[in-house]
């Protein structure tokens, strides 16, 4: 195992061997995110070096920032868990979280043109950036009747399908090709759906967290956890003793977990362990993204101010947006899944 040095988040570990555990024929494989390695150095760390800006959308301030677009967002209260680019504007969820809920709006021109009701997630795009899909769900407490329905439709606008699922919270995970995988409220299973045939049912978990379209995966678990990797049939692969997973990489070829203080990146096809990277309290864990194949994102906190952050697999570590005062609705910055 061999360390890199690595300003305030420790260091990186590339590991060349496998952590999986050994399991029973007809059990599935077991993969532990890395162990311990003892304490950290306690003395101040040094500022990061700054770098450049964030390669994948994201949110700062009043403003969808892309790599080839700013797109302005509507002021208020009501800040941003997610968005997408749809039909010359953008389709939001925000942050008025109420019992599993956020609303949905599509936005143009920095105004909110049209609300599209209640969702329990935020909308996804599919990988070739062809089609954008968003669950609907009855707003609660509303007197609202609406039952949950999945849509789908171009990107670009128009052609939009929609099929209507059980009544209750319901949430779009992600595309696989150009069928949505969906999930009915916290325990009610995982589905597929083509938009016109019958969806099918993912056997094996309740909820799931990600997708990947290139390797044809999903991430998921039972309970509170989110802690294996199988293909749409139901097929395991393996899981995590401890930790949970968080997303897929934009090729699929790796996975990235959270244990305790900890990253742990792991390789899709088994599970063994590529990278660890442990993390300085001021990094919410839970903000990662990925950018690349090579690098992550997350937000650091420090005294009412935040900032995002690119983590290097190979151990080196950047700022790579300006600090800001965190707001009222906790932004300004939000990484986007």
């Amino acid at each position: 195992m061999r360390r890199t040095g690595m300003p305030r988040f420790v260091a990186a570990a590339v590991c060349g061997l496998s952590l999986l555990s050994a399991c029973a024929p007809a059990a599935l494989p077991t993969a532990v995110p890395g162990a311990p390695d003892g304490p950290s150095p306690t003395a101040a760390a040094p500022p990061l070096p700054v770098g450049a800006p964030p390669r994948v959308p994201y949110v700062a301030g009043r403003w969808y920032v892309a790599p080839d677009r700013r797109l302005r967002l509507p002021g208020g209260r009501r800040g941003v868990t997610g968005a997408v680019v749809y039909d010359d504007g953008l389709l939001v969820a925000d942050a008025r979280i109420f019992e599993g809920t956020v609303g949905l709006a599509r936005v143009r021109n920095g105004r909110w043109v049209a609300s599209l009701g209640c969702s329990s997630g935020v909308p996804a795009t599919s990988a070739d950036r062809r089609y954008v899909a968003w669950a609907t769900t009855l707003c609660l407490e509303s007197g609202d009747t609406t039952a949950g329905a999945i849509h789908r439709s171009r990107a670009s606008g128009g052609g939009e399908v929609v099929v209507p699922v059980a009544a209750g919270l319901v949430s779009v995970v992600g595309f696989l090709g150009h069928d949505v995988v969906y999930q009915l409220g916290f325990a009610g299973g995982v589905w597929v759906s083509d938009l016109a045939g019958t969806p099918r049912r993912i056997p094996g978990i309740d909820h799931a967290r990600d997708t990947s379209t290139r390797r044809s995966l999903v991430l998921g678990g039972r309970g509170d956890r989110t802690d294996r990797v199988l293909r749409p049939d139901g097929t395991p692969l393996w899981r995590v003793a401890e930790g949970d997973l968080i997303g897929f990489s934009p090729a699929g070829g790796r996975v990235v977990a959270f244990r305790d203080d900890r990253l742990v990146v792991l390789r899709s096809r088994d599970g063994s362990t590529a990278v660890t990277i442990d993390l300085a309290a001021e990094v919410e864990a839970w903000s990662v993204t990925w950018e690349s194949e090579r690098t992550l994102l997350a937000l650091e906190y420090d005294a009412g101010r935040v900032a995002v952050v690119r983590l290097h697999l190979d151990g080196r570590a950047e700022r790579a947006t300006a600090w800001r005062a965190v707001d009222a609705s906790g932004g300004p910055y939000v990484l986007l899944p």
